[in-house]
């Protein structure tokens, strides 16, 4: 390598480089200093955003919670009030029903009451012409028994 730089040119670029390092050096500290400096002022910055994030989202989830509890609080309102209507119009069936029931099985008692009434006046008027129509009968039957005796 000597045989291509003059002699004591190494030493010089040698010198040249550690006086360029030495005035470098101050300015590298800067960076290193700025950079360090840059971070710490990038991680508190991403904290701090890191905290707000959180705290929207615990905003954001909290209003959530509330929007469902109370559309919960209103489905379960609306549900009680057409269970309370279904149970009223089911009452009100069955009590008018119970109603018909009773009107008409009274009704059917009174005309079964009518008609054994009807049954047994047709049949007590009736067990009077059957008397005379079983005399009327055995007055002709006696009268036949004549005319075959005097046939016979």
């Amino acid at each position: 390598m000597s045989e291509l730089l003059p002699h004591g040119e190494p030493w010089r670029l040698l010198n040249d480089l550690q006086q360029r390092v030495a005035e470098r050096a101050p300015a590298e500290g800067e960076i290193l200093g700025e950079l360090a400096a840059r971070s710490r002022a990038t991680e508190k910055r991403y904290q701090r955003l890191q905290k707000t994030l959180a705290a929207r989202h615990a905003e954001s989830r909290t209003a959530e919670e509330l929007a469902h509890a109370s559309a919960h609080t209103v489905i379960l309102q609306q549900y009680q009030a057409d269970y309370d209507d279904v149970k009223r119009q089911w009452n009100s069936v069955c009590a008018e029903i119970a109603s018909r029931y009773e009107v008409e099985h009274d009704q059917g008692q009174d005309a079964l009451q009518e008609a054994r009434w009807q049954a047994g006046t047709m049949f007590e008027a009736g067990k009077g012409t059957l008397g005379e129509q079983v005399k009327e009968i055995e007055i002709r039957q006696d009268a036949q028994w004549q005319v075959f005796d005097a046939i016979r």
